[in-house]
Order: C-alpha cells, then sequence, then structure tokens
C-alpha cells in the first residue's frame, strides 16, 4: 500500500511540475506597446504609420461621426474597431462605449491600435486619417451625448495631456 502512495504522490507532482512548465513556456511574450501624445502622433503620423501605440484620447460617436479628438490640439481622426476590439477589450469598458441611444456619447479613453496612412475617411470622406482600434483599457464617459462643442463645464475631463481615462 505504501508503494501505490508514493507513485501516486510522484504522478501528482510531476504532473503539476508538467503543466506549470508548458503554460510558463508556452505564452509568447507581449511586445511592449509605446504610449504617445495624441497630438504628437497627429503632427507626425509618418512616424507611426503602422505602429501598435497607446493614446489617451476623447471618443466620440453619433449619427454621422464616429471620431477620436483632442481639445488641446484642436485635430481629429476617423476611428474604426479592429478584428481584436471585441476580444481584447474587458466587457465593463465595452459596456461604457456601447450605443445607447439617438445622440451618441462623448467618451474619455485610453486605447491601443494603429494609425493609418492619409486618405478620404468617415463620413463623405471627411477626415485625412483613420485610426483603429485594437482594444480599449479604459473608459470614462464624459456626456451621454455627443455634441460638436463640449459644455465648458466638461472640457477639463476630456483633456488628452493629463492623465489617462478612470
Amino acid at each position: 500500500m505504501c508503494k501505490n502512495w508514493k507513485y501516486s504522490s510522484f504522478v501528482r507532482v510531476f504532473g503539476l511540475v508538467f503543466v506549470a512548465g508548458v503554460l510558463a513556456f508556452g505564452q509568447k511574450a507581449v511586445p511592449e506597446v509605446k504610449t504617445v501624445p495624441f497630438c504628437e502622433l497627429l503632427q507626425n503620423p509618418e512616424n507611426y504609420i503602422g505602429l501598435q501605440v497607446r493614446i489617451t484620447v476623447v471618443y466620440r460617436y453619433g449619427f454621422e461621426w464616429n471620431e477620436l479628438y483632442c481639445l488641446e490640439c484642436k485635430k481629429s481622426v476617423y476611428v474604426e474597431k479592429g478584428g481584436s476590439y471585441e476580444s481584447l477589450t474587458p466587457r465593463r469598458v465595452r459596456k461604457k462605449l456601447k450605443w445607447t441611444n439617438d445622440r451618441g456619447r462623448t467618451v474619455k479613453i485610453t486605447a491601443v491600435g494603429t494609425i493609418s496612412g492619409s486618405g478620404n475617411f468617415g463620413h463623405m470622406g471627411r477626415y485625412g486619417r483613420k485610426f483603429v482600434i485594437d482594444y480599449v483599457d479604459l473608459a470614462e464617459v464624459i456626456l451621454k451625448d455627443s455634441p460638436v462643442i463640449l459644455p465648458e463645464r466638461l472640457r477639463a475631463k476630456a483633456s488628452c495631456t493629463g492623465n489617462s481615462a478612470n
């Protein structure tokens, strides 16, 4: 009986060590994503085309618009959600970005994605660049509406040069 106990203990320990090794060595290293100020991204887009970057920015969407913008540099880009958005963005964050009414939303986000080369993007080709979001880390709803001009009382929350979204 003692022999079986020792053998079964050995098998259990060996199994645990084997599984732990497979998990540790089977995972691929996740590359570091560079954080870039949104205004820098738009002032020098050629330095970032095709590179995955992290940005903190205001995401505004509504009936005929879907854009990322920054009040400080007064620039915007068309935005699309990439193929990995649903699987990589936490559900609690996706809920804050979900379309809920006819007015859209204004949300401060920290997102990872890539900027495109120049072109005509969005409604009637209004935007000269497009940012494709791979995933969103953080989101803070600023307003359950998407006005062209953000009310003065909310402008500090919409800063893209300050702290990240909550």
